[in-house]
């Protein structure tokens, strides 16, 4: 899989998932692994990936 793929080629990423990630600015696989290693240990002590991300309407 390229890294420049959209987030909503991975499994389990559905189009809510997707719309949420791009408000933080997320839109391809390596921004997504980008985001996980600059903030992976905060995000993995906050729980953040165990809670619902909210999407605004």
């Amino acid at each position: 899989m390229p890294l420049s793929d959209a987030v909503g080629v991975l499994p389990g990423v559905g189009p809510k998932r997707v719309e949420a990630l791009a408000d933080l600015g997320i839109v391809t696989v390596n921004d997504l692994l980008f985001f996980i290693f600059r903030f992976g240990t905060t995000i993995c002590r906050s729980g953040i990936w165990q809670r619902p991300l909210m999407v605004k309407s």
